[in-house]
């Protein structure tokens, strides 16, 4: 338990990612106390991205690292501190209770979930062997270890697209990987992929395996139209092809969807009275990071709400 903190009156924010922090705000400055909890860095998926330019503000963008600072400030100057640790199961009760890797326990009246999403893999021979040896989920933090060299991105989405935009100004040349025939993309970013001289289209292709002892040697793919096969000579492999919830640690105990993902009221709150989810982690037509943030304000909001017994327009 946090010292000081009477648990009737605590909400804890489990993940220190857009949502997580947006709620830790809303929730403190609606009268509660708040513990936030993020087991690795604040700033969740997009501390691994390098740039931002749909965030309403922005006109011509931010770094990433600019608005994750931001971020953090505000979560500070709320009187909220992030606490390093890991939520590993959430006890239901008249309090709940949060238990960590670490050994501690947080009891509390309310808990929001927003431990996001992190990237799937392709699940193919090689692949885990050779993580961290050229096998990579992100571009901005691995980059610059394979510059002017030949590397691979295999994605048909907004986060590979941004990737191999991102790895141009660094990388000799990129093989872009995709199993459809075509991107579906529009506006800016497809004119400015359109206009890289450094990078070949390898459409209709999925991958068989990654090669190499110590480190990526190569790709190998296969056309979907004749099911020919070829192995292309590259020194890292940057998989970029979904996401996966943060959720093992609550399965069984909230209503998830079949990917995982759970299940919450227009409110935020999920199966188990007390219990919110925001962001990533959740159902939703749309991640962005203002949906994150918006997500956050709303169980934030919502679970102030159920802890003070006063509604909070």
């Amino acid at each position: 338990m946090v010292e000081g903190f009477n648990p009737e009156n605590t909400v804890v924010v489990i993940g220190a990612g857009p949502a997580g922090m947006s709620a830790a705000v809303y929730g403190e400055r609606s009268g509660v106390n708040v513990v936030l909890l993020e087991r690795i860095i604040p700033g969740g998926q997009i501390a691994t991205t390098h740039r931002i330019d749909n965030y309403l503000g922005f006109p011509v963008g931010t770094s990433t690292f600019e608005l994750v600072a931001k971020f953090k400030d505000h979560v500070a100057s709320c009187g909220v501190e992030v606490t390093s640790d890991n939520a590993s199961k959430i006890v239901p009760g008249p309090l709940l209770t949060v238990e960590t890797t670490g050994g501690s326990s947080y009891q509390c009246r309310a808990v929001i979930v927003a431990t996001g999403a992190r990237p799937k893999l392709l699940g193919v021979p090689g692949e885990g062997r050779l993580f961290g040896k050229g096998v990579s989920t992100c571009a901005v933090c691995d980059g610059n270890f394979f510059r002017n060299q030949d590397v691979a991105v295999v994605g048909g989405g907004t986060t590979a697209v941004e990737d191999v935009i991102y790895l141009s100004n660094i990388v000799r040349k990129i093989y872009h990987i995709h199993r459809r025939d075509q991107l579906r993309l529009a506006g800016e970013t497809s004119d400015e992929l359109a206009r890289l001289k450094n990078v070949e289209r390898v459409f209709s292709h999925t991958v068989d395996k990654i090669v190499g002892e110590d480190q990526v040697e190569a790709i190998q793919v296969r056309s979907r139209k004749d099911g020919s096969v070829r192995e292309i000579p590259v020194s890292a492999v940057f998989v970029s092809v979904g996401i996966t919830p943060n959720t093992e640690f609550v399965k069984g105990l909230l209503e998830m969807d079949d990917a995982g993902f759970i299940i919450a009221k227009d409110d935020m709150s999920t199966s188990v009275e007390g219990i919110f989810a925001a962001g990533d982690v959740r159902t939703s037509q749309l991640r962005q990071v203002c949906t994150a943030v918006a997500d956050g304000a709303i169980a934030g909001i919502s679970a102030a709400k159920l802890v003070t017994g006063v509604a909070l327009a």
